[in-house]
């Protein structure tokens, strides 16, 4: 009777241990991220885009235009009056 009592108590600790041991799992399951780092992000030296000439030279493009068409305006108006 004291060695079934014993065998009782194994696997009655057996069982316990066990479930902790699913429950440890599952919870480290959980708490492990799905999204790992590979490599970590670094600034570039330098911007890349836009750049300053390209952005200098289609605004002076732009205010090319824009004076071109003022003028022509300015003119046809000025026709039209005299």
């Amino acid at each position: 009777s004291a060695a079934l009592r014993e065998v009782f108590l194994q696997q009655q600790l057996l069982t316990f241990l066990t479930t902790q041991l699913e429950e440890s799992r599952l919870r480290e399951a959980m708490d492990t991220p799905t999204i790992i780092v590979l490599d970590s992000a670094k600034a570039p030296d330098r911007p890349r885009w836009p750049r300053k000439s390209w952005v200098m030279a289609f605004g002076a493009f732009v205010g090319l235009l824009a004076g071109v068409a003022d003028a022509t305006r300015l003119r046809r108006g000025s026709e039209a009056l005299g």
